[in-house]
């Protein structure tokens, strides 16, 4: 069947359906009342009279309780968020060998690590990490170059 062979098929038969309910009648039935009567005894309406009245209520049944019930303490203080603590730089790992002056003057200190002896000179750099920024008498200081710190080694 075609589309409009089921539309046509469809608009017939809701007619029918429609011409046939109108044709009948409605059976309605008409329902009377039933009257009730309630009787009410003497000892019903004394009952009612003996109730105590309703009383206003004493306490919050909003009010917080166990756990969130608040407490007679105040609430601890806030403490202020410290700064991050700063990385620091690792300890050392020369250690002071010896002390040696030149024809020229300058002096040449001799350190040791565990990778090898180095001679090193003010403004010489040690491993790509450390910077050697002053020889004095006693102290050699050094730079760690990632955290641009500065350290000492004693030179005893």
């Amino acid at each position: 069947m075609t589309r409009s062979s089921w539309l046509l098929a469809l608009a017939i038969t809701t007619g029918l359906v429609f011409f046939a309910a109108r044709q009948q009648s409605p059976s309605v039935v008409e329902a009377e009342p039933i009257a009730v009567k309630r009787q009410s005894t003497d000892s019903q309406v004394a009952r009612s009279d003996t109730r105590a009245p309703i009383r206003p209520l004493t306490v919050n049944p909003f009010r917080a309780r166990g756990a969130l019930a608040p407490t007679s303490s105040p609430p601890p203080a806030i403490t202020p968020v410290s700064e991050t603590p700063r990385a620091a730089a690792p300890s050392i790992p020369f250690r002071f060998l010896a002390r040696v002056t030149g024809v020229d003057g300058k002096q040449s200190i001799y350190l040791a690590s565990e990778s090898g002896v180095f001679a090193v000179v003010e403004g010489e750099l040690l491993d790509d990490r450390y910077r050697v920024d002053k020889v004095d008498a006693e102290v050699l200081t050094l730079t760690y170059l990632p955290l641009d710190e500065r350290q000492t080694v004693p030179m005893r």
